[in-house]
């Protein structure tokens, strides 16, 4: 049977699944943004038809659902290879099928939020689930490209996982990270959806009344605030503690260069947002980071899980 190291056509449609996952909450984002949630008032069609009017919103929506569609398609193929050619590879079935049930779930749940009239709550969670179907991409890929030799002498036990024991700090200090990144991305979206994105007009304080915000729609805004300067300062931290201790896998310092350039970039757009008066782009590119910021984040935990690359030039 043949090796998924040496599957290309595997690692492409892997990759190209990553970066729709990546790039279906950009649109999504910019669907939001612009107000184009409710361009297409049923579903799956818009408007009772399949191909939608020629309307700016309605255009922004159907193209949302499309790439949601090619998305799930790419998927569909992966899986496909996965079994017929790497069905002795059970971790890699397992995740595969695994992104595969949670797309089709995310779908139906985008059906659920237009019908619902956009409802805050299932929106939140319609992204959640969104940026878990990157997360289970991620270890898709790196599970198809990356494999580990075990040594007793040089790792332990992390929950249910074996992991070297220099790296043991690391990966908690990761998962940390990754699990705050991912609520500072809820928390904004839901306070985008509930009116209170737009509440505080400066920064870093509010701009309205008193320091402490004395309206619900200030908190909800200032908490995102909150949680956004908390993620990204230990996510820097974390990511800086790895780049330090670990110049060997040439993986991980790349990864980690590039997520400590996105959360400096993240702080200055973070600026942005209100001395742009919340413009579209920058909300869209707002979210756009703090997902590519998780994206990295994950790659690095699985990269520390699955450290020895299966390609051996890839670290040379």
């Amino acid at each position: 049977m043949q090796s998924s190291t040496r599957d290309g056509t595997l690692v492409s449609l892997l990759l190209l699944v990553l970066v729709g996952a990546v790039g279906q909450i950009t649109i999504g984002g910019i669907t939001r943004v612009t107000g184009s949630g409710d361009g297409c008032p049923d579903w799956p069609t818009c408007f009772g038809k399949w191909i939608p009017p020629f309307e700016y919103h309605a255009i922004i929506e159907y193209g949302h659902r499309s790439v949601g569609v090619l998305l799930g398609l790419s998927i569909i193929v992966a899986c496909w290879r996965v079994y017929v050619k790497h069905k002795s590879d059970k971790t890699l079935v397992r995740l595969c099928f695994a992104t595969l049930f949670l797309t089709i779930v995310v779908g139906l749940l985008g059906g659920a939020v237009v019908l619902n009239n956009l409802d805050p709550a299932i929106r939140t969670l319609h992204l959640m689930l969104a940026q878990i179907i990157v997360f289970l991409s991620v270890l898709c890929f790196v599970s198809a490209t990356n494999s580990r030799t075990k040594d007793p002498q040089t790792e332990c036990k992390w929950l249910y996982w074996s992991v070297s024991k220099k790296h043991k700090k690391n990966l908690t200090n990761l998962v940390i990270s990754g699990s705050l990144i991912l609520l500072t991305i809820l928390s904004g979206s839901y306070a985008v959806w509930s009116q209170a994105g737009f509440y505080c007009t400066s920064w870093p304080l509010c701009g309205r009344g008193p320091f402490i915000p004395n309206e619900f729609l200030g908190w909800i805004h200032m908490l995102h605030r909150i949680l956004s300067l908390i993620s990204m300062v230990f996510a820097a931290y974390s990511i800086h503690q790895l780049f330090m201790g670990d110049r060997v896998n040439r993986l991980i310092t790349r990864f980690s260069i590039v997520g400590l350039a996105l959360i400096v970039l993240q702080v200055f757009w973070g600026l942005l947002l209100p001395l742009t008066y919340f413009s579209e782009w920058s909300r869209a590119g707002h979210l756009s980071i703090a997902t590519l910021i998780w994206t990295v984040v994950v790659f690095l935990i699985t990269l520390i899980l699955k450290p020895i690359p299966k390609y051996k030039k890839s670290l040379d």
